[in-house]
């Protein structure tokens, strides 16, 4: 039997945050992937569902006004994606269906 389907797929970048500050976020990070380099942090996660707003909401409370990212879920079972913008002290998300996301990138690549 093939190995099953992970639920989620969810990955990003954020900008603007201090070295110091992502280390506060790692230890109640649902990411399995969390790495600072260059100013950014990146976190990368692919398993089971999680919850990304408490992370989301930790990352603003620590953002300076003129930080930025976004986080991109996948939920691979239900085929929806949900992009987390982060601006400042704020996040946002929007949820389109998998479908839409893929022919989005399709037609701007001419395929």
């Amino acid at each position: 039997m093939g190995a099953a389907l992970e639920a989620v797929r969810a990955y990003g970048d954020f900008h603007g945050l201090s070295r110091e500050d992502a280390e506060r976020l790692r230890p109640g990070s649902p990411f399995t992937k969390i790495v600072f380099r260059d100013g950014v942090l990146s976190v990368d996660y692919e398993g089971c569902y999680i919850d990304v707003e408490p992370f989301l909401d930790e990352v603003v409370r620590l953002m300076p006004p003129e930080g930025w990212g976004k986080l991109d879920c996948i939920d691979q079972i239900e085929w929806r994606l949900t992009r987390y913008t982060v601006r400042g002290n704020a996040w946002t998300a929007r949820t389109v269906s998998g479908d839409q996301a893929v022919e989005r990138t399709r037609d701007t690549a001419g395929v």
